[in-house]
């Protein structure tokens, strides 16, 4: 607030309200001084004159209190008046104005048309013609009125600008309709084993020595995704188009949207006498800036938090199963095939994991949470675990989440409480560092294990929830990572750990509610504890990666490739593997006649997300 806000007169008017306070306060001060004292009601005067005196003060904080609260009432009805003044010149100068144009309408490159002769044109064809059209042409002829927006045009044309192409005239070509008719997935051999093969995910790439591990084009080292034995290709191929012997690579640039950060190379084999290539030193954290969040047994949460990233992805073997895509349901011959397929694909995958061997575990979904042991005896049986555990544990320590849950440290108060998680985290942190400063696949000595474990007691209000999941996480990043401990690991937890590395599994469940008829959640409870609800046999089949077959449909422009493209690779999200791209789906995509040269340098990737 500030004098000059205020006219003179609105303050000439504040000050003389104060000092007429101001006056009258010493005027009545001043009555113990007249002549009134010997007076028959002088002792009746001086009561009066006490109780004025002893009001005076206020008198005069209020003298000073009304004049503001003047200044401010004044102050705030002139600002009403003023933006009232603007608001109603502003609907007079809309009014009086021409048709608004398109905000959008701008000149191209090299035009000097500028906003008034926009403003000023009459019909579309002089604005055309202030925006380059050349004279004679449709567009600057077009006679409608200028202040006329036809949307209708507009919506049209963004419409054919990105319609996908039209397509494809007459049957496909043979190598086309093979391809999307029959689909490569490519099965994990669970457990992993040492020698399973030259097929796999992560790890080092088997090659000859001496093999250039790849960089991108800024020089950045790729991170090596995965390898195929093409003569395991080559045997399931209806196409005919893979390499029939050697090794086929892709690595891979973790930097989200990097179109052409990747790499497809073939080696010719045999490969009787190749070796493991080691990256170079400059490859860094699986995932970039995401693996500190994404990565088992590593957390975000700590002072530099890429020193304990791994430059290498998990490694698990895998083996390519023909997969028959089921055919869409439609009369018209040209119509794109997307992959989906419901009840049917799901049932072929199903076949198609089960024909290497028995599930392994079993999906219960009414599962109960066991009571909170030690899972087996030897855990933490690697410093990997450790640091699932230490990871767990900063994570859960440092959301918010932990200290607003019931029952968490119910007999501390708000004080003790604070100062208790505040305590384990430090110590949780503490345990962290030491286990990245170890080998993440060396076996942990029982004293010290024992000792871990006696900690995760300590700490049962951050682990209770999330002892089952963690345990398995300790374990699945044993197995991917070939720790020595592993034999340490009872079957039932690596069996356990199985679900998510299998492209399909079924499990029962029993029914669920029939939401169509009155009190359905009331009737579905009493059919519950009266036991009639039937058991439903359910197939759980995510989108697995694999070559060939139609590509999943999302938001990229994979619709433009797929008449005259094969799927080379289609990859989503698989946290077993490492795989983590959140809704995002990499695909890549060859032409028949590169794929059969060995042109992998003409692949093109969509990388999209749902």
């Amino acid at each position: 607030m500030e004098w000059r806000d205020y006219s003179l007169l609105e303050i000439a008017a504040a000050c003389l309200a104060g000092a007429a306070i101001f006056a009258a306060t010493l005027y009545f001060g001043s009555l113990p001084g007249l002549p009134w004292e010997g007076k028959p009601l002088t002792g009746f005067l001086h009561f009066v004159v006490d109780v004025i005196g002893g009001v005076t003060a206020a008198a005069l904080v209020i003298g000073a209190i009304l004049p503001a609260a003047l200044l401010n009432q004044l102050r705030k009805r002139r600002m009403a008046r003023e933006a009232k003044a603007a608001d109603d010149a502003v609907e007079a100068e809309m009014a009086a104005a021409p048709p608004r144009r398109r905000a959008f309408a701008m000149p191209v490159e090299g035009t000097t048309a500028g906003e008034d002769e926009l403003q000023k044109a009459q019909t579309k064809g002089e604005i055309a013609i202030l925006l380059g059209a050349q004279e004679g042409s449709p567009e600057a002829e077009d006679a409608r009125p200028a202040d006329t927006d036809d949307y209708a045009a507009l919506l049209t044309g963004i419409v054919e600008a990105n319609a996908p192409p039209p397509p494809h005239d007459g049957p496909l070509p043979s190598d086309i309709s093979t391809a999307r008719a029959h689909a490569i997935v490519l099965r994990e051999l669970y457990p992993p084993k040492p020698g399973a093969g030259l097929s796999f995910y992560g790890g080092l790439p088997v090659a000859f020595e001496g093999f250039p591990w790849p960089r991108g084009a800024d020089g950045r080292p790729l991170h090596f995704m995965m390898q195929w034995d093409c003569t395991d290709l080559a045997a399931i191929d209806p196409t005919g188009l893979f390499p029939k012997s050697g090794a086929l690579y892709f690595f891979l640039d973790f930097r989200w949207g990097k179109d052409d950060g990747f790499r497809f190379l073939h080696v010719p084999g045999p490969g009787d006498d190749w070796v493991q290539i080691h990256p170079p030193g400059d490859l860094g954290p699986v995932h970039e800036d995401q693996g500190a969040w994404q990565m088992a047994g590593c957390t975000a949460k700590v002072d530099d938090p890429d020193r304990f990233v791994p430059r290498l992805m998990p490694h698990f073997p895998f083996a390519p199963v023909l997969v028959d895509f089921p055919a869409p349901q439609s009369d018209d011959p040209q119509e794109r095939w997307f992959w989906g397929g419901g009840e049917e694909l799901a049932e072929r995958l199903l076949a198609a994991q089960d024909s290497l061997g028995d599930p392994l575990w079993t999906h219960r979904p009414d599962e109960k949470l066991s009571p909170f042991d030690r899972p087996f005896e030897a855990f933490p049986h690697d410093f990997g675990a450790i640091r699932v555990l230490a990871a767990k544990a900063i994570d859960e320590l440092t959301s918010f989440r932990l200290a607003r849950r019931p029952g968490t440290l119910s007999d501390l108060t708000e004080e003790q409480k604070a100062a208790r998680l505040s305590e384990w985290l430090e110590q949780a942190k503490e345990l962290y560092e030491f286990a990245g400063h170890q080998c993440s696949t060396g076996r942990v000595d029982p004293d010290l294990s024992l000792q871990v474990w006696q900690w995760v007691e300590q700490l049962e209000p951050v682990f209770r929830l999330n002892l089952r999941d963690t345990t398995l996480a300790s374990v699945n990043l044993s197995l991917g990572n070939g720790s020595v401990a592993v034999e340490a690991i009872p079957r039932e937890w690596i069996d356990r750990n199985s679900l998510g590395h299998a492209i399909a599994h079924a499990y029962d469940r029993l029914e669920y509610p029939d939401w169509s008829i009155p009190d359905a959640a009331k009737v579905y409870e009493e059919r519950k504890a009266a036991g009639e609800l039937a058991i439903v046999r359910q197939v759980f089949a995510p989108d697995p990666p694999r070559m060939l077959g139609p590509a999943s449909y999302v938001q990229g422009y994979v619709e433009d490739l797929v008449d005259d493209h094969i799927l080379l690779l289609e990859l989503s999200s698989r946290d077993a593997l490492g795989h983590h791209f959140g809704e995002g789906v990499l695909q890549y995509l060859i032409r028949p006649a590169d794929l059969a040269a060995r042109k992998f340098g003409e692949v093109k990737a969509v990388i999209s997300a749902y």
